[in-house]
């Protein structure tokens, strides 16, 4: 089956020349890497519709979304799962654009030279704060070769809290070993610099954790195997519970 990709317009306002759209496509091209099939530039140019807008000229504001097709056979509804199954962690790359208006906040970005380098981040907070959002479709799909993969969820605003019950069915929630999440650096520094409880912290942004699987207990050993040999640091962050609720602990 082939898809061809839709580009949504909403009110034609969004760039102020087709120069200024041919650069975007560009950049959005090389951003793919090695992800699959990109579109090209003329595909990107031929379906736009946008329209210049005066005050954009200078600055602008790029937002986008997919939309996905999937065989229903295939899709993670969660339905299977069941008390005891492990929940891995997929590790995030860095924020991946989640709770800046409370980063802004807490490094106070108006005022604060962003490219003085950071021992603790190992870079300056700019690139720090801009480092791209990991794409974990190549290694997710590989793990559902592997394993058996019964849920996912991608780890974005709302944190922990409200992210992972997503995944789970009616009457199952998770317990998640505080001591297991590798938080990045960065969120220390959010967390410390904002004065931001570590509930909140847990309930607004990744903490390190950007996406999570559930699989049975006795295969989580081969799904962390998997991830980490398609280039995902992976490992055991805790398991389902037959209460629902998110207990970090």
């Amino acid at each position: 089956m082939k898809l061809k990709c839709v580009i949504f317009d909403f009110d034609g306002t969004l760039f102020d020349s087709m120069y200024l759209w041919d650069t975007v496509a560009e950049s959005y091209v090389r951003s793919r890497g090695k992800e699959p099939k990109p579109i090209v530039r003329e595909e990107v140019r031929a379906l736009s519709l946008l329209q210049a807008a005066e005050h954009l000229k200078k600055e602008y504001d790029l937002a986008g979304f997919a939309v996905g097709l999937g065989d229903k056979s295939r899709l993670l509804t969660g339905d299977t799962v069941q008390e005891g199954d492990a929940i891995i962690a997929l590790a995030s790359s860095g924020v991946h654009s989640n709770g800046f208006s409370l980063v802004r906040r807490a490094f106070d970005v108006e005022n604060r030279d962003l490219s003085v380098y950071s021992d603790e981040l190992g870079a300056t907070i700019g690139e720090t704060l801009l480092t791209p959002t990991r794409i974990y479709v190549k290694p997710l799909l590989a793990l559902m070769q592997a394993v058996t993969v019964k849920a996912a969820a991608h780890i974005t605003g709302g944190g922990f809290y409200e992210n992972i019950p997503r995944c789970l069915p009616k009457g199952r929630g998770a317990k998640i070993e505080r001591s297991a999440v590798q938080v990045l650096p960065v969120f220390d520094m959010i967390g410390k610099l904002g004065n931001i409880p570590e509930r909140d912290m847990f309930n607004t942004f990744n903490m390190g954790v950007g996406m999570c699987t559930v699989v049975p207990q006795a295969e989580a050993d081969a799904a962390i195997r998997c991830l980490e040999a398609n280039g995902v640091h992976a490992y055991a962050l805790g398991e389902v519970t037959a209460d629902e609720g998110i207990k970090i602990c």
